[in-house]
């Protein structure tokens, strides 16, 4: 069942705080009724291109058709030899080495390289900007030819100058709008710098495509951006005088030899104007969800806490003292029209009051009239504001929207990031468990999989998108934490979904829990192989399903043959796998778990993944509660995040969120092995304790009893022999806790030989 989703149609016309929403967002509530096709996007837009200001025509500056209008140039610190900016006038020429390093399909490329790479040709249709110029000339780095030339160890520090200069002396500011098409590499940096003298004595830069902030390692981005200079800084006074332009690269030497990087990938420059600034803007330069994004969200507990940052550029030439956040949290209602089309409305009530809504503290967005002596990078201010309890008590679904206020903003800027999510029953097909998710449940055939981790070049370790995905060991983990639950609960298993057309019968792997321990991270001296530990079961055996081998009705392939349309396939249409832990563990809050699915022998199987432009929360950023983990086969833990830990951030893999869902139910869903039961109860309180404690358990069988408590080290600090005691009975044991040092212990319930431990604090 294939259908065009109409989304959100009456919500977009019933409030500006969703204005900006889209038809990129997709509630999951209505997933196994509707098919949306999403155009199919290129390259990923950033939010700060280019918006036209109203205020003034952009003028032109240089388009690269008339040499006298710019010049090519190299600062002190650029050691490449014949190599910095081009000028390629003919778009139907070839111009430089189209490598295999990167996504070249975005410009066109020839096959007549003898080395068999290609050639760069500008292909005005493939790039898909309009009422291109390209054809009148642009400028280029080749970098990737320098690469292949062996020319890598050398230090670049290039630019390109623009000799007309801007009379600034009735602008208000200063916007430079082009055209640029990269694919940033991770050294690179990139500046925009201005000058009141035409050889550049003294100058100020600002930085743009900022990794990690604007664009990431490895990714292009093509298309129109602006950029807005600051005004009136020391070294180059940008209003009231002639202001000079240039665009500077700069890169570090890399290391020669097979190991060798090249600088960048390319750049692509064209199309420079410039124009007077607004009185009154703001920019969005990066948004993101962190810690409590959840999709599917059992209404049985209250998830962590929900965050969301973003970053903001005052652009326009009037201060905001008073600039605040505000997340808005809406219940969704649907309803099915008459010709099939699905429809979202927004329900009238506000669910963001009280106790659900902690925003920003007042910031202040200053002006584009800087007193700073450089601008090395962009002026950023951070907003942040956060849900302290997402609504989750009552099924249905719920949208998340976001605006920034302050005096002088007329209209409340809407944040074009409205995400939803799910509060959910328990499911039939989980026996009466509930599925819990960070993703949104579908399928999208170009985002299709999950194959990230690390590999080992030379002495180096990087992380790559062709992970050994397919052998044994390796591992990926999604985060999930609770803030409260009223109810006993239980971590039963998780669910994998197989990626399309990526997996093959015979492949053999099993769910694991893990879990952040903070304690011994500490008491380890912040050894970070110690922050996360298997999760252990009630027996000291770590949590784990049996091993599964897939099965080919298991298969989710050839759904997706739509080529001109991204095809969403949702849950009805897609299988899935339940892994149940052979013993279940209750659910405590606070702590972090994940939710993992680990390879035990080599086979074609690949995880699933969710796809970021239809507004998934993912898995977070900036806290180790909300990143995902990968373990890599052959690499030590301490070395599976490329940039020094185990931790990665989901920037560095497109934003995609591994459909790995946690499955909790309460007492009569729990999966238990009898044979090695031990107590059906063992409790410790007060937890933490100061100078006493008590030790409550009841047994499943009569034996001989002992209960050990142990420090972090596994040094006996008492020894208690309770004798023979019955089945079924509630026995208590006070412990003197008075002369123990504040920190973490264990204490173990040894019957007859078999044994059960847990753990308490003692804090005084």
């Amino acid at each position: 069942m294939k259908r065009t989703l109409l989304a959100l149609a009456l919500m977009l016309a019933t409030t500006g705080l969703f204005a900006q929403v889209g038809m990129q967002k997709l509630d999951t509530q209505m997933q196994k009724k509707t098919v949306r096709q999403i155009e199919r996007q290129t390259v990923k837009m950033k939010k700060n291109v280019n918006r036209t200001a109203k205020d003034g025509e952009a003028q032109p500056l240089c388009d690269f058709s008339n040499a006298t209008d710019y010049t090519f140039g190299t600062n002190a610190a650029h050691t490449v030899a014949g190599w910095g900016w081009n000028l390629q006038a003919d778009t139907n020429s070839f111009f430089g080495i189209a490598g295999d390093y990167l996504n070249y399909w975005l410009l066109g490329v020839t096959s007549e390289n003898p080395a068999g790479d290609g050639w760069w040709i500008f292909n005005t249709e493939r790039y898909g900007y309009e009422n291109p110029t390209w054809d009148n000339g642009f400028a280029f780095l080749d970098l990737l030819t320098i690469h292949d030339q062996g020319l890598q160890t050398g230090v670049m520090d290039c630019y390109v100058q623009f000799n007309q200069p801007i009379d600034a002396t009735e602008l208000n500011g200063i916007d430079v709008n082009f055209n640029s098409a990269i694919q940033r590499f991770n050294s690179e940096r990139y500046f925009i710098e201005w000058s009141n003298t035409p050889d550049f004595t003294t100058y100020d830069s600002l930085e743009f495509f900022v990794r990690g902030l604007e664009i990431n390692s490895n990714e292009a981005a093509i298309g129109a951006k602006r950029l807005t200079l600051p005004k009136n800084t020391p070294n180059a006074n940008t209003v009231g005088g002639l202001v000079y332009l240039r665009f500077r690269y700069t890169s570090p030497a890399n290391e020669a030899g097979e190991d060798g990087q090249p600088h960048s990938y390319f750049w692509f420059l064209d199309d420079v104007t410039y124009q007077d600034i607004p009185e009154h803007r703001v920019d969005v330069v990066k948004t993101q969800y962190q810690l409590g994004g959840y999709h599917n969200l059992p209404a049985v507990i209250t998830p962590d806490t929900l965050i969301y940052a973003v970053d903001v550029e005052n652009t326009g030439g009037t201060d905001y003292n008073d600039a605040v956040l505000n997340n808005t949290i809406y219940s969704i209602e649907f309803a099915e029209t008459e010709d099939g089309e699905d429809i979202y409305t927004q329900a009238a009530v506000n669910l963001s009051t009280g106790d659900t809504l902690r925003n920003t503290t007042v910031k202040t967005l200053e002006d584009v009239n800087g007193s700073d002596s450089t601008f090395a990078a962009r002026r950023n201010v951070t907003l942040m504001a956060g849900s302290n309890h997402l609504p989750s008590g009552t099924v249905g679904t719920y949208a998340v929207a976001s605006t920034i206020t302050a005096t002088g903003i007329d209209t409340p800027i809407a944040l074009d990031d409205t995400v939803y999510f799910n509060v959910v029953d328990a499911s039939a097909d989980l026996d009466g468990s509930y599925r819990w998710s960070r993703d949104r449940n579908v399928l999208i055939e170009s985002w299709g999989n999950f194959k990230y981790g690390f590999m080992r070049s030379g002495a180096n370790i990087y992380l790559t998108d062709e992970a050994a995905w397919n052998r044994t060991g390796y591992e990926v983990c999604v985060p999930f934490t609770a803030d409260y639950t009223d109810r006993d609960l239980y971590i039963n298993g998780i669910e994998v979904v197989p990626a399309l057309d990526s997996c093959a019968a015979g492949a053999q792997f099993i769910g694991k829990l893990r879990k952040i321990d903070w304690e011994t991270f500490e008491a380890s001296g912040y050894d970070p192989n110690t922050l996360v530990v298997e999760v252990m079961d009630a027996w000291d055996v770590p949590v784990e399903s049996e091993v599964y081998t897939l099965q080919q009705s298991d298969l989710n392939n050839g759904l997706c043959t739509d080529p001109d349309y991204l095809d969403v396939i949702t849950p009805d249409q897609f299988r899935s796998i339940y892994l149940p832990f052979k013993n279940s563990v209750e659910l405590v809050a606070g702590e972090t778990y994940y939710a993992c699915y680990r390879m035990v022998s080599n086979g074609r199987f690949m995880i699933a993944a969710d796809d970021p432009r239809i507004g998934t929360f993912g898995p977070g950023t900036n806290y180790y509660q909300s990143l995902m983990l990968v373990f890599t086969p052959g690499l030590p833990a301490s070395a599976t995040y490329a940039w020094g830990g185990k931790f990665y951030f989901p920037e560095y893999c497109d934003g995609k969120t591994p459909l790995i869902h946690m499955i909790i139910g309460d007492a009569s869903t729990r999966s238990l092995s009898e044979e090695i039961a031990v107590a059906s109860s063992l409790n410790a309180y007060p937890n933490p304790a100061t100078d006493n404690a008590t030790i409550s358990y009841s047994l499943n069988k009569s034996g001989n009893v002992s209960i050990v408590i142990t420090d972090l080290m596994g040094r006996v600090v008492m020894n208690m022999e309770e004798g023979n005691q019955n089945a079924g009975v509630n026995y208590t044991v006070n412990v003197n806790t008075a002369n123990l040092a504040n920190g973490t212990y264990f204490y173990t319930l040894n019957v007859n030989g078999e044994k059960q431990t847990k753990k308490f604090v003692v804090s005084k």
